[in-house]
């Protein structure tokens, strides 16, 4: 066991899954609050776990549709405020994926952890800010040759909206990745240096990340459906222990194979090969 957790992808995975459950759980506290008022006394409220019903959601969506449209402020207004602290931990994560043993970078304590990332968080709220463009752009491409593709059936349109989107999101890891690297917080400068190693390397790098994520999404669509068989069962304390290992299993391997790409894609960036 702790030859697991001195693994630097181990690590960085259980801290993206801490980060992500802190953040999801903030972000729905206003609809697990509308839930209890609203459903805790019903039948309904048998259908709302392991995985939500379809007639539960349908019913919230049709008669409660004022109380979603306030939930979705409430969680953008929180999400908004819990910005900072995800960019600033997630800059240490990223340290702690591309440090170096011989660099003298190694994170080692919840000390070093904080300082490496008070120094990069600002180039990584940069980067992110940024993304939003490039996403835009993503969805801009993926619209024009998914309607190319269109006419070889909705699937290939919906595939290449998400690999454009893909290919947006390994160019912000790999700017964040510059940013971590070289210390530098200038938007412009990791824009610069990264150019023609991206250009250079960029049939690598596209079929690294789809091939993990490919991967990833078939894990997650096998934990998904053992979810779901385990709805065909009462509630007793087997299924629930069982379920919420499934659910929090699909989380981390969901980010686990985002650490598996920064890890590749700071590979390939470094090594130009």
């Amino acid at each position: 066991m702790k030859k697991i957790l001195k693994s630097k992808i181990i690590v960085a995975s259980l801290l993206f899954v801490l980060l992500d459950i802190i953040g999801g759980l903030l972000i729905m506290a206003p609809l697990l609050v509308f839930l209890r008022i609203h459903l805790e006394y019903t039948g309904s409220a048998f259908k709302l776990w392991p995985v939500i019903s379809p007639e539960v959601l349908s019913d919230i969506l049709i008669n409660d549709y004022q109380a979603l449209v306030m939930f979705f402020i409430a969680a953008a207004v929180i999400y908004i405020a819990y910005f900072p602290l995800k960019v600033f931990v997630t800059a240490g994560i990223y340290k702690i994926i591309i440090s170096e043993k011989e660099s003298g970078e190694e994170i080692d304590s919840a000390r070093t952890f904080f300082i490496r990332s008070a120094e990069i968080w600002i180039g990584f709220v940069k980067a992110d800010i940024f993304g939003i463009l490039v996403y835009i752009v993503a969805l801009f491409l993926g619209i024009v040759f998914g309607g190319i593709l269109g006419r070889l059936g909705l699937f290939w349109r919906a595939v290449t909206i998400l690999l454009f989107f893909l290919l947006g999101s390994t160019y912000i890891q790999i700017l964040k990745i510059a940013v971590a690297g070289n210390k530098d917080t200038s938007l412009r400068s990791i824009i610069r240096c990264t150019r023609s190693r991206i250009a250079g390397s960029f049939l690598r790098l596209a079929l690294g990340n789809v091939a993990v994520v490919l991967i990833g999404f078939l894990i997650v669509l096998g934990l998904w459906s053992l979810l779901l068989w385990t709805r065909s069962y009462d509630w007793n304390i087997v299924t629930a222990s069982l379920s919420v290992i499934l659910q929090q299993g699909m989380i981390f391997f969901i980010c686990l194979a985002q650490v598996l790409r920064i890890n590749f894609n700071h590979s390939v960036i470094r090594k130009g090969e």
